[in-house]
């Protein structure tokens, strides 16, 4: 009887410390998104799938890239908002990844208008869902066409992108 009530209590406290794999592909993605809106430009590459981290050259150069893109856009009055992400679709095991999208919307101000882009993520995770990377899916594409990454599978809907909204601000 008390093994039965050590074990019950056991299993019960692991389902309620486990989370769906979906509540953790959208909470990594949540943290990818918080790092870029705050200039970390450090945990926001360490959400990039490796394969295109290895493409790409470095961490470095990725962080410096980032770096002068945020730069220019703030010098022109831009500045990103928020960004939202999306329940993540079917999870799909393939080559020994999961993979699956989610829509990602940024909300961007600039001197001119306010500007929601929304697109599509890829998600893949190398290690059974504990750890997810994010990358747009036509980059993967070109980038697995020409370096051989792994392949999505056939399985994988990717929705067709959306056109930004942009709202004119009043002069």
């Amino acid at each position: 009887m008390r093994r039965t009530m050590i074990t019950l209590l056991t299993l019960l406290s692991l389902s309620v410390l486990a989370q769906p794999i979906s509540t953790v592909i959208k909470t990594q993605a949540i943290d990818m998104g918080r790092a870029l809106l705050n200039h970390d430009q450090a945990s926001f590459v360490k959400f990039l799938n490796p394969e295109m981290r290895k493409i790409a050259g470095s961490s470095d150069l990725i962080r410096q890239g980032m770096d002068s893109a945020f730069v220019l856009f703030e010098a022109m009055g831009g500045k990103v908002n928020r960004i939202n992400y999306g329940d993540p679709s079917e999870i799909i095991p393939f080559h020994g990844q999961l993979q699956t999208t989610l829509t990602q919307s940024i909300f961007l101000s600039t001197s001119f208008a306010e500007v929601e882009v929304t697109s599509i993520l890829l998600a893949v995770s190398l290690d059974g869902g504990k750890q997810w990377y994010f990358t747009e899916p036509n980059a993967y594409k070109a980038a697995s066409k020409k370096f051989n990454l792994k392949p999505l599978s056939p399985k994988l809907i990717i929705p067709t992108i959306q056109q930004p909204r942009i709202t004119p601000k009043n002069q």
